[in-house]
């Protein structure tokens, strides 16, 4: 049986998905999609167009998973730790709890920080007027506020972030991840996906140890980080237009 995973390049889960299927060397493609730039032949034979979105394709026939549940399900099935993927419910190390606490509650914070970030880079769903349009509404709505508006706002965000991140490094446990004393789990997943994005916040200087911990993920799940200096030259005039 093959399987095709299609993701967008700035939803979380799918970032978690990626990573799975990189940790897990799972023989799964992965197909990077825009919203409104789906392949027409897709268009065509599926009811809705949303990611993540997997394809498994047999002798027998083709058969889409929607559900994020059931996507987790099926790729946890050709893994030995299916718990990968949780959000730490199960897990007895309350530490973990803890990261997946602190991903969830400073959610708003982050996308204030770093979906202004996200629009200066060549993002797929940048390519053609509607896609960019349509990201700029979904990501505004989000906020609350224009991208402008909240980049303006940057020390603003800063000052409610930096205290927290000291106490997620201890609870990271980024020491045995580094020295791999312990294998990568939900945590670190929940982890990488919400601060991945912010090697894009120049403002923000990160401690070593967290980019050494961000690096190692990356290195071993194969989705790699942004590149801070690409999105520091990429010139997006559209949003000067948002605020026009």
């Amino acid at each position: 049986m093959k399987m095709k995973l299609y993701v967008y390049e700035d939803c979380a889960l799918c970032l978690r998905l990626r990573m799975l299927i990189g940790l897990k060397q799972l023989a799964c493609e992965v197909i990077m999609v825009a919203p409104g730039q789906w392949p027409p032949s897709l268009c065509q034979t599926l009811p809705t167009l949303k990611a993540p979105r997997l394809m498994l394709s047999a002798e027998t026939g083709e058969r889409w998973i929607e559900p994020s549940a059931e996507i987790i399900a099926q790729l946890a099935e050709a893994t030995d730790t299916p718990q990968l993927m949780e959000s730490g419910e199960d897990d007895s190390d309350a530490a973990s709890r803890m990261v997946a606490l602190w991903c969830e509650s400073n959610g708003a914070l982050l996308d204030k920080l770093c979906l202004p970030r996200l629009a200066e880079r060549p993002l797929k769903a940048w390519q053609t007027p509607a896609g960019r349009a349509e990201w700029i509404e979904r990501s505004e709505g989000r906020m609350g506020l224009t991208l402008s508006q909240a980049k303006a706002l940057t020390p603003r965000w800063l000052d409610a972030l930096i205290p927290q991140l000291v106490p997620l490094e201890d609870w990271l446990k980024i020491d045995a991840l580094l020295a791999e004393t312990r294998e990568v789990n939900a945590a670190d997943l929940h982890a990488y996906a919400a601060l991945r994005d912010l090697i894009l916040v120049s403002e923000l200087a990160l401690s070593e140890r967290l980019l050494a911990y961000l690096d190692a993920l990356a290195r071993r799940s194969g989705v790699p980080l942004w590149s801070q200096h690409e999105a520091a030259s990429t010139k997006r005039s559209e949003l000067a237009l948002v605020d026009a």
